[in-house]
């Protein structure tokens, strides 16, 4: 069995061997590309490459230098949650008896890094066809979830006519969030939409709305002049957030609730079509992840002109108790 070490990657050559390896197989257009900026967003302290974990051989090379062979990312998040990247070996190593052993390794050692991190569960993803990434997962305690759907508007153009064509009349206003209530208020009624929600439901209870708000102002450019609260009547029933991300030419539907009995009243997709024809004219393209079991929510993105891009199995996997 080789005998090998699980540390953190600590030289940007070691970090961009690892980030390397976790893109193999991934739908990426342009790897390298990702690979480089996700390097300057670490040098920037944009991102958190500290829980980047490599399975380094223990023999040394002639020049000294640890071979990577096998990595692993985690990604603290504000709401307790570790967003962790699937362990991936190198092709040399994949096919060895001992390989599951190396998975097994690499997230064992996240998850004890989670533990310190104060994480209470770790979330996966992985391709459809990434079976052998989804193996490991499985092997060292993760439940499956279901499937997130990736969907997109891919064009810009005609988004005024969304909102004229739902026949919204006045009844649906969108404020952004700052001129209606402050944070204590907004993470209160973000917690009133998770309730009987069908995203994901096996994952509620396990963050409070203040953590959502702190982690969704993690995800792209916070833009707060675009993070509504969704009123019919002058009440608020729903929230709904958009982030930005300039450098790919995107807008990110990063959440929409309705609280429980304002539901199945046409108000959300009303409130989405709205929100869309705010960005009539930026040439961007908008996108969302849902969860394809929320059959309501994926027909309402198709009636507003989504189309579903790729799909990903989602694991989690407990690591403390709140």
């Amino acid at each position: 069995m080789m005998s090998y070490t699980i540390r953190p990657a600590e030289t940007t050559n070691e970090r961009r061997q690892a980030l390397m390896l976790l893109m193999h197989e991934a739908d990426r257009p342009s790897p390298d590309e990702d690979i480089a900026e996700a390097l300057k967003q670490a040098d920037r302290g944009e991102i958190d490459l500290s829980h980047l974990l490599i399975a380094a051989a223990d023999e040394q090379e002639t020049e000294r230098k640890f071979v990577i062979f096998g990595s692993i990312l985690m990604i603290v998040q504000p709401d307790a949650t570790g967003l962790t990247w699937a362990p991936m070996l190198c092709d040399e190593i994949a096919t060895r008896k001992d390989s599951a052993a190396i998975h097994n390794a690499l997230i064992e050692a996240e998850v004890q890094r989670a533990l310190e991190a104060g994480c209470t569960y770790l979330q996966a993803s992985v391709g459809l066809k990434q079976d052998d990434r989804a193996a490991s997962l499985l092997r060292n305690g993760f439940v499956e979830l279901g499937n997130m759907a990736f969907m997109q508007r891919p064009c810009p153009r005609g988004l005024q006519s969304l909102w004229r064509s739902s026949d919204s009349g006045s009844d649906v206003e969108l404020i952004p969030y700052y001129l209606a209530i402050n944070d204590e208020q907004l993470a209160t009624l973000i917690e009133q939409t998770y309730e009987e929600s069908d995203d994901f439901p096996e994952l509620q209870g396990y963050r409070t709305g203040l953590q959502a708000v702190l982690s969704h102002r993690e995800q792209g450019e916070y833009q707060p002049n675009q993070w509504y609260v969704i009123r019919t009547n002058r009440e608020p029933v729903g929230v709904l957030f958009f982030s930005g991300h300039e450098e790919v030419g995107q807008v990110e539907l990063i959440y929409v609730g309705i609280i429980p009995r304002f539901r199945k009243q046409g108000i959300g997709k009303k409130a989405i079509a709205l929100a869309l024809s705010r960005l009539d004219g930026e040439k961007k393209t908008v996108f969302l992840g849902v969860d394809i079991r929320n059959r309501p929510a994926v027909k309402v993105y198709n009636s507003l002109g989504f189309i579903s891009i790729t799909t990903q199995r989602v694991f989690y996997r407990m690591v403390q108790k709140q």
